[in-house]
């Protein structure tokens, strides 16, 4: 019995420490996790503030989007030094007539045979003018004088023929 007894202290003696380091490392455990879920909550909610933040800047600018409207645009499609120096005489002057409606105005060329190219004016998507440029400065001047006069010829035609169609006299007596 004293051989037990002796050996039961031993091993308790040796198993005390071994359980009390255990015990130990299971506090600090538990206060890492409870610092680490403390931790969690902290970027959770930084998150959620910051998705929240995120959708009312996005549905803020989707509301000022649909107050952005372009009426009238000229656009460069330009791809030579000619071309580029027409574009700019051709914009430099052209003046916008009152005309209701929203108008998108294309300036694009395509190469043509030795140092001539083709020029091309598009009011929405419909051909207004074409023409073979030259790179002397003083037919480019005058080609886009020429040029703004037909584009701007048509947009006043434009808009007057939409304000006939929308007009009350649109029914006919159905004889011809």
């Amino acid at each position: 019995m004293r051989i037990t007894l002796f050996l039961i202290m031993i091993l308790t003696g040796f198993i005390a420490p071994i359980a009390q380091a255990q015990i130990d490392s299971l506090t600090l455990q538990k206060q890492k996790n409870d610092s680490i879920r403390l931790q969690d909550k902290r970027v959770e909610a930084y998150l959620e503030k910051l998705i929240k933040d995120a959708t009312d800047k996005a549905q803020q600018q989707d509301a000022n989007y649909d107050m952005l409207e372009i009426d009238e645009l000229l656009v460069d499609a330009t791809i030579s030094k000619p071309g580029s120096d027409f574009f700019y005489y051709f914009s430099s002057s052209f003046q916008w007539p009152e005309a209701p409606g929203d108008f998108i105005v294309e300036v694009s060329e395509r190469p043509f045979r030795m140092n001539n190219t083709q020029i091309t004016i598009k009011v929405n998507d419909l051909e207004v003018f074409q023409n073979m440029l030259q790179p002397r400065t003083t037919f480019l001047e005058e080609l886009s004088a020429y040029a703004q006069q037909l584009t701007q010829n048509y947009i006043i035609n434009y808009a007057q023929i939409m304000k006939e169609l929308d007009s009350n006299d649109k029914s006919g007596s159905g004889i011809h």
